[in-house]
């Protein structure tokens, strides 16, 4: 639902948070795959260590090549960061996101 509500109005920054606690709920306490980095780096988050998780996917995003990867590793660390809130973690992860999509 929380999906819907942010297609019909892109600019609900609410609406985007509820959306990004539902998906990375489902992530951190659904089955998936240990040996997952990405799911790594939820299990990290969820345990209270957000600069960990954020420096793993970060990794993985500079690591890699192919388009759709680094556009479903920019959209969970887009998740985290509104999960988390503002922080200096966040900030810093912010930071180096953006210089690893230029």
């Amino acid at each position: 639902l929380w999906e819907r509500v942010v297609e019909l109005n892109p600019r609900d920054e609410d609406a985007k948070s509820h959306l990004s606690r539902v998906r990375f709920a489902a992530r951190a306490y659904g089955d998936h795959d240990a040996s997952d980095p990405a799911a790594r780096a939820d299990a990290l988050f969820a345990a209270g260590d957000a600069q960990a998780a954020f420096d793993v996917l970060l990794e993985l995003l500079a690591a890699t090549t192919d388009a759709e990867e680094r556009d479903a590793l920019r959209l969970r660390l887009l998740d985290l960061f509104r999960v988390a809130g503002s922080s200096p973690e966040v900030s810093k992860a912010r930071t180096r996101l953006a210089m690893l999509l230029m």
